[in-house]
């Protein structure tokens, strides 16, 4: 991951505390080649200008014992797009919610305690949302890679 708009040590450093948030300002420091100071600084600078939002922990999903990730695919119609969006956005089960390429398609990912909750789960979204046309879901069973390692993007919405 590149960010523009900054310089390569503040790259470096996002890398740094992408790999490892918890990293020190002198370990960090030592890697990019300043003082604890002024890498203190430059990451202040970064939250000020909201490049980095926020530090969380991540949990690998195979490390727990109970539940599964999911993804669901929903093509829904035009005039039912925000009315799903908002219903998806208060959803307990699902994390994220995408809106993507295709015609009115929304994509999601949540985590469920049990295949059997994701089926009835998926089958009330569909029936209880008229204006869902076609909703697919999935059970992640494999990472083959995480190239973001638990980072959080801050979603912005744009008036098109």
């Amino acid at each position: 991951m590149y960010i523009e708009g900054v310089d390569s040590i503040d790259n470096k450093i996002i890398r740094l505390l992408k790999k490892n948030a918890r990293m020190s300002y002198s370990a960090i420091g030592e890697e990019v080649g300043l003082s604890r100071v002024a890498v203190k600084n430059r990451i202040d600078v970064l939250e000020q200008k909201r490049i980095i939002t926020g530090y969380h922990v991540a949990i690998t999903p195979e490390k727990c014992t109970q539940g599964l990730e999911f993804t669901i695919d929903l093509e829904v119609q035009q005039n039912e797009m925000q009315h799903i969006i908002d219903v998806l956005c208060k959803d307990k089960f699902i994390r994220k919610v995408y809106g993507t390429t295709g015609r009115n398609r929304i994509h999601c990912q949540g985590y469920v305690p049990s295949s059997k909750t994701l089926k009835i789960h998926a089958q009330n979204l569909f029936d209880h949302n008229i204006g869902i046309l076609k909703l697919e879901w999935y059970i992640m069973m494999t990472t083959y890679k995480d190239e973001d390692g638990g980072v959080v993007y801050a979603g912005v919405k744009e008036d098109i």
